[in-house]
């Protein structure tokens, strides 16, 4: 919240979606808000298991015709919605896509870049992209019609913003970091037993199934890349996973 509170972008609207908490979460928004109330709008809903219906109520809540994402448990630049909202307007970007920090246990931060050229394609963003909503700053209309993202299983972000990217027509790439990506090694989130990882298969069919017709089979090719990358430390799905690379096979049969 001090990341975004203190943003030089002075027109901003911080919708701080309170997932029915009981960790004290909504005492600490309430301070903010008590100290930004031109800035901060709390937002409390009945508590959800995934991050997709807070995204979504957010989404639906704002007033700008541009909207970014900032999970709680990470921060962002302070010029970040600055830089990101300059460029957006001055190329009438639907996407502006950012470089972002990869911080592990406040220990490690390493650059992340997507690419050296300026400009960059739906496939730079689906083969070598990062496919988390944050980083990156849309069109409101954008997100709106690409409809809902999945409520009933996590990595959501992987299922929807595929889509996203699929129905825009302007991309620009921001090359700077705009933002701070934390990660605990021991979290459950990041554990490679937890149940939790076999929701990857579902967003990557999900994605697939929901782009456009141009863009359903170099995505799946991509997803596929990816959770192959992922297999040797989630080995305990390996039956799983195996099972996900039969129908994708059978999918990219005339791609391949």
């Amino acid at each position: 919240m001090d990341s975004l509170v203190n943003q030089t972008l002075e027109e901003i609207e911080i919708i701080a979606v309170n997932n029915g908490s009981e960790d004290g979460s909504l005492e600490i928004l309430e301070k903010y808000k008590k100290l930004y109330p031109e800035k901060v709008t709390i937002c409390t809903i009945p508590h959800a298991e995934r991050a997709g219906a807070g995204r979504n109520f957010g989404i639906k809540k704002a007033k700008a015709d541009y909207v970014g994402f900032c999970d709680s448990d990470d921060f962002m630049d302070l010029e970040a919605f600055q830089r990101l909202y300059e460029l957006a307007i001055k190329e009438d970007s639907d996407i502006v896509y950012s470089d972002f920090m990869h911080v592990i246990d406040n220990e490690e931060c390493k650059l992340i870049s997507l690419s050296k050229k300026n400009n960059i394609t739906k496939s730079d963003l689906f083969f070598n992209g990062n496919l988390a909503l944050w980083n990156k700053l849309y069109k409101k209309e954008l997100l709106l019609s690409a409809g809902d993202m999945p409520e009933d299983f996590g990595f959501e972000d992987f299922a929807y913003y595929p889509i996203v990217v699929s129905k825009a027509n302007k991309i620009s790439y921001l090359r700077r970091p705009t933002y701070y990506y934390v990660v605990r090694e021991n979290s459950e989130v990041n554990a490679a037993g937890s149940i939790r990882m076999l929701d990857a298969l579902k967003a990557a069919m999900y994605s697939a199934q929901n782009v456009n017709e141009k863009d359903r089979q170099p995505l799946l090719y991509a997803n596929v890349g990816r959770i192959i990358n992922a297999v040797n430390s989630r080995w305990i799905f390996f039956d799983a996973y195996i099972d996900f690379f039969k129908v994708a096979q059978k999918e990219l049969k005339d791609y391949l």
